[in-house]
């Protein structure tokens, strides 16, 4: 899935309004909910997808490795390898 079509499909506004979902109203869903627009915005951007693009990988492809590392510095407290090594060096 390229970038131009990640953007059509996950950033259009729906045809017919959708029902609310049934979150909780916590302190920490809320943090989540703040945190989730800056921590996403390596791969919505359009700069790093042009840079991802020229190095191989698609938008599904940068958005799976955004997730993993992130949650692996999250979860191991050191950074893993970098996947775009093989790509670029």
């Amino acid at each position: 899935m390229h970038y131009a079509q990640a953007r059509q499909l996950f950033l259009t506004p729906p045809a017919t309004e959708r029902p609310a979902a049934g979150i909780p109203d916590t302190p920490g869903r809320r943090l989540r909910d703040a945190a989730e627009p800056i921590a996403t915005i390596s791969w919505w951007g359009r700069p790093v997808n042009d840079r991802l693009a020229a190095l191989g990988p698609d938008f599904l492809t940068g958005y799976v490795w955004g997730r993993a590392w992130s949650a692996a510095i999250v979860a191991g407290g050191a950074a893993p390898p970098d996947p775009y090594e093989r790509i670029s060096g």
